[in-house]
């Protein structure tokens, strides 16, 4: 890693490439859980529970790789706590759920063909509401000289680049993407012929000249971007008949993701994959689509 902006060569060219593994993360976390059980009457039974808390760490799972914007290796080799330090790629915020099992009251006796027809039915469902989790933009240092030890990075883990893209304006258009030019001024990164400043993006992609630009070489930190929420629910109906003594039927109703709401999952964050309009973009889904099944089982 470079001294200063301004070269690109190692602080003492004596040494080759060094690579160290070591135990140094470190973390911290705090919550606040709250959970209720509880039965309404004699045929409800509800359980919520929700969860209010903060995670935080220097690194999260080195062999994630790219799962959240995630590197094996620091920004500054020589600051790998405080440098590094940011939110945990599990931090969720918000975690919300909900559960219940209604034995519908009418007909429970089930006498007669109506009674048994339209009573001992039972309902259950499940609920689940979380944040998004932490994650942040990468980029390749393939292209445009940057101040990282690229030859360290193709050795070790590829030629991402172990620098994040700057920060610039977190009200801008989430996909804006600066370029700082060798004379020193900001354009647009997929129209170099464009003029912006830094209220208008959103990012400045990190290069030698950024580096110049803003007086360090370090990008911005970890988990400052949210992925998508979290949503969904299942849901079931059952009901059972006694036909004889040691004979019975159920009938099954199921749905997962009963809502059919979609779940993104994590988008494209290399900052320089191309266009502004595919970065950052969450079309993948991780969730399955709504399913229903229906069954009868005999038991004998």
């Amino acid at each position: 890693m470079a001294a200063c902006a301004a070269c690109a060569v190692r602080l003492n060219p004596v040494h080759n490439q060094i690579r160290i593994r070591a135990n140094t993360a470190s973390g911290i976390y705090h919550g606040l859980q709250t959970r209720y059980d509880g039965r309404i009457g004699r045929q409800l039974l509800l359980g919520s529970s929700y969860t209010y808390s903060k995670a935080i760490d220097n690194v999260s799972e080195v062999f994630g790789f790219l799962g959240q914007g995630s590197l094996v290796v620091s920004q500054n080799p020589f600051d790998i706590g405080r440098g590094e330090r940011g939110l945990s790629g599990n931090d969720l915020h918000h975690v919300w759920t909900m559960n219940f099992v209604w034995d519908l009251p009418f007909m429970k006796e089930q006498r007669g063909f109506l009674g048994r027809m339209l009573g001992g039915w039972s309902a259950s469902g499940i609920y689940r509401r979380t944040g998004g989790r932490p994650m942040q933009p990468v980029q390749f240092s393939s292209g445009t000289p940057t101040v990282t030890d690229r030859d360290f990075n193709a050795t070790f883990f590829g030629y991402f680049d172990s620098l994040r893209p700057f920060s610039a304006n977190p009200n801008a258009e989430v996909r804006s993407l600066g370029f700082v030019t060798p004379a020193g001024q900001l354009v647009d990164y997929n129209n170099r012929n464009r003029p912006v400043t830094l209220s208008d993006v959103r990012w400045v992609f990190n290069n030698l000249d950024a580096a110049r630009y803003f007086g360090t070489p370090f990008g911005a930190g970890r988990g400052v971007l949210r992925g998508p929420k979290v949503s969904d629910g299942d849901f079931a109906v059952f009901k059972s008949w006694k036909i004889r003594e040691s004979w019975s039927l159920q009938y099954r109703f199921e749905a997962t993701n009963i809502f059919n709401h979609p779940t993104l999952g994590v988008p494209n964050l290399q900052a320089d994959s191309g266009t502004t309009s595919t970065w950052l973009n969450a079309t993948e889904t991780e969730a399955t689509p709504r399913i229903i099944q229906m069954g009868l089982r005999l038991t004998f």
